[in-house]
């Protein structure tokens, strides 16, 4: 059995990413090539069959627009909405925290609330 030198190994690494790269090329030229041929043929078949985006549950007038399903509003505005109400913290880092946001409170501010708690119990009830 011989032994394999350093180099041996890396040129063999090499050579191998290296085809790797090219197999994973020809992977992505294939998938492109299968998109194409079924895109064309759903575009034949749809004008063959006079099908709607409406009856594909496509409504291009809606995506143009921009909005969002009517009554509900984005996730951003319902965070930054609830942010408006809430205390807003400030850690020792200079890292903030607001009251009525998403996700469980920073240890930063729970060991400062703890902290408050047994110097002042008055004062952390009022926060």
């Amino acid at each position: 059995m011989s032994q394999l030198t350093l180099q041996d190994l890396n040129a063999q690494i090499q050579q191998l990413e290296a085809q790797r790269a090219q197999l994973q090329a020809d992977a992505d030229q294939q998938r492109k090539e299968a998109a194409a041929s079924v895109i064309q043929e759903l575009i034949q078949k749809i004008s063959i069959y006079g099908i709607t985006a409406k009856e594909l549950g496509l409504d291009p007038g809606r995506a143009a627009k921009g909005k969002a399903k009517p009554g509900r509003k984005p996730l951003g505005a319902q965070i930054a909405q609830a942010g408006k109400s809430g205390k807003i913290h400030t850690g020792p880092d200079g890292q903030t925290w607001t009251e009525g946001t998403r996700g469980r409170k920073p240890a930063w501010l729970t060991q400062q609330l703890a902290e408050a708690s047994i110097s002042d119990p008055t004062e952390a009830e009022a926060q």
